[in-house]
């Protein structure tokens, strides 16, 4: 089965599923085709209601560096390089998503609530 699966770079939660998937796809037959997606191209530079400014200004940030990413994700696609954005996706997600990795893999801790974490600008 191939999966088209829609990631942003800045995304703590897309990097979460995408790290599932890898760990479902080795007890499934699925192939995952990785697709570029952008928060701040959908959103914006808005900040969620509430998210402190600080925050926001992280959160932009790593929304307009994770731009850079995409593009090299669609050259790599444009060049017919695919398994090379899954190693770039997870090069990337292993430093810029490891906190939110860590909390996620922190059962019964209150930081690992859905609730409790947020994409940039979503």
């Amino acid at each position: 089965m191939l999966l088209d699966v829609y990631v942003d770079p800045s995304c703590p939660w897309s990097w979460v599923a995408a790290h599932w998937l890898t760990e479902v796809r080795e007890v499934r037959d699925i192939e995952v085709n990785w697709r570029s997606f952008s928060l701040l191209l959908r959103d914006g530079d808005h900040a969620p209601a509430g998210m402190p400014p600080e925050i926001a200004a992280i959160a932009l940030q790593a929304s307009r560096q994770s731009l850079r990413l995409l593009r090299l994700f669609e050259a790599l696609r444009h060049d017919g390089d695919t398994a090379l954005i899954e190693r770039l996706y997870f090069a990337w997600g292993s430093v810029s998503s490891r906190p939110a990795r860590r909390r996620h893999q922190s059962p019964g801790s209150s930081a690992s609530s859905p609730g409790n974490m947020r994409c940039p600008s979503g």
